[in-house]
């Protein structure tokens, strides 16, 4: 009964273990924001790390998302009233999914 008890562990352990080194592969060869992968940027000639940490900082659109929560709906401009929209429906529109500036330019 003991070896059931630690096989279902030792098995829950490896599962989580697996979702965890999934996630952190994700992290280290895709952009969160526009998912284009670490190999693209490479054949451009592109630094995926600049790219994450000017680009594309997560940092950076958090801080916007917050901001734009405080303002009041007559306090927004046009792009930011139509993210506002997007983010109360639940729709992420206004993430350049597959799409990123530093790989345009080439």
């Amino acid at each position: 009964m003991l070896n059931v008890f630690n096989g279902i562990i030792v098995d829950t352990f490896q599962s989580l273990r697996e979702e965890k080194d999934k996630k952190d592969k994700f992290q280290k060869n895709k952009c969160f924001i526009c998912e284009q992968s670490k190999s693209d940027f490479e054949k451009c000639g592109k630094s995926f790390i600049n790219h994450i940490q000017e680009i594309h900082n997560i940092g950076d659109y958090i801080h916007y998302l917050i901001a734009l929560g405080k303002k009041g709906d007559f306090d927004l401009n046009s792009l930011e009233s139509e993210v506002k929209k997007c983010i109360v429906s639940g729709r992420c529109d206004f993430f350049p999914l597959k799409n990123s500036i530093d790989l345009q330019k080439k």
